[in-house]
């Protein structure tokens, strides 16, 4: 596989929240774009830390999917931030290779004023990243910098030493410029094409984002979880070669990031889903394609968009059949149904294991599905559920960890500051 770096990343993750809500179209690019100049400005920084700071705020709201503060992120004023910039930096400290930052998320939405009532190590950016936010919701909203209000809200909202370095940065890089002309964005780029991600920096970046989706169906993300590894699993068992287990794997982990767009109320329908609620449903598919596109790497892009083809043509949404889908595609076809029939869902329980063997024998035997490996799973299924349990523990207990922690800390906040808003 040729080189991924943070740019792939940066572009998967705008085109994802794109879908979700056009208002914020640009918003994280555009935060990460100023505290990319203001940090250049204040010197004292390496390109590795700037290039770290930066990536997180371009997700710096991932949390208002989950505690649905979409509405309120365009506001000047979110009557209570911390919410998703909790369960945001919880998210961040267990699914990101930057878990010794996610302080930055956890605070960027503090008050200046409150910056002596807690501890953190990256305090500075936290509160660098606050004014970048706001200064991003200014441009879009007037298109242009309101100084007089920054400079009523200096040393309460703001520090006054952030904001004369913000308007020192803008005069030397033309920051509001460039983004009302919507001219920053190559820069960006080009910025975070200088890192390039190794193997486990890449699982981590797409794990993070793939299990975002739990920010609105928690079911989903089990079945990502269980597909990536179930798809694994079985690349070993089938004697794949390491290359193309890695984008087997890294298919997988995207293949429903598409969901992104779907309603939850059809996503976390308790019951069947309706003629037009399957129509939005399979959309996903296309979805996914569509955000993946900007990756180059074709091969990924067709383990995670081929997920619901069949090899006779009746799959969709391409209708694509027999060799026009790789044998790396037919794995995740298979993993995706395996993972479906044994996870339990809002409308069903897990299926026993005679039931799950009849329906996938039934499948390859009437050509929809590599019979080949559907061999291999019925010989060593018991083998691939037990390692498949063991794999996934680790990751479902985490999920129990940031529900914990999401309720301490809510409750910490509460008590610790009268105010915090942006």
């Amino acid at each position: 596989m040729q080189s991924i770096t943070l740019k792939h990343i940066l572009k998967i993750i705008q085109n994802s929240f794109n879908t979700l809500d056009t208002r914020l179209s640009g918003h994280g690019n555009q935060a990460a774009y100023i505290l990319w100049k203001i940090l250049e400005s204040k010197g004292g920084y390496s390109q590795k830390q700037m290039l770290e700071f930066c990536a997180l705020a371009v997700f710096h709201d991932i949390g208002a999917y989950k505690t649905e503060e979409l509405n309120e992120i365009l506001k000047f004023e979110v009557i209570s931030p911390h919410s998703h910039s909790i369960y945001g930096s919880l998210f961040i400290k267990y699914f990101s290779p930057l878990a010794d930052k996610s302080d930055i998320i956890l605070y960027h939405h503090l008050d200046y004023i409150n910056k002596d009532k807690v501890s953190s190590n990256h305090l500075d950016e936290a509160l660098l990243l606050h004014l970048a936010d706001r200064i991003t919701i200014m441009l879009k909203k007037s298109g242009l910098i309101d100084y007089t209000s920054l400079y009523q809200l200096a040393d309460v909202k703001f520090s006054k030493e952030d904001i004369l370095l913000f308007a020192r940065a803008d005069k030397e890089h033309a920051i509001s410029k460039k983004i009302l002309n919507d001219t920053y964005a190559d820069e960006l780029y080009t910025f975070f094409e200088s890192q390039i991600l190794t193997h486990e920096e890449l699982l981590a970046y797409s794990r993070m984002f793939a299990y975002s989706i739990d920010f609105r169906s928690e079911h989903t993300v089990y079945h990502t979880i269980m597909v990536t590894e179930l798809s694994r699993l079985l690349c070993l068992k089938l004697g794949v070669d390491e290359t193309t287990t890695r984008n087997v794997a890294f298919g997988a982990l995207m293949h429903d990031i598409g969901k992104f767009s779907t309603p939850v109320s059809i996503l976390e329908k308790p019951g069947k889903l309706t003629y037009e609620e399957m129509k939005i449903m399979k959309n996903h598919v296309v979805v996914t394609f569509e955000i993946l596109k900007d990756l180059g790497f074709k091969e990924i892009i067709d383990i995670a968009s081929y997920h619901h083809e069949k090899l006779d043509g009746t799959g969709y949404p391409f209708g694509l059949q027999g060799d026009e889908l790789s044998f790396p595609a037919r794995i995740v076809m298979i993993t995706d149904i395996f993972s479906a029939l044994l996870g339990k869902r809002s409308y069903k329980e897990p299926f026993p294991k005679e039931r799950i063997i009849s329906i996938l024998n039934d499948l390859a035997y009437r050509g929809k599905i590599d019979d080949y490996i559907i061999e291999v799973v019925v010989s060593n299924y018991d083998e691939l559920v037990e390692e498949l349990h063991l794999s996934c523990q680790n990751t479902f207990e985490q999920y129990k960890n940031i529900k914990k922690e999401y309720t301490s800390i809510t409750a910490y906040f509460d008590k610790s500051y009268d105010h915090i808003s942006c």
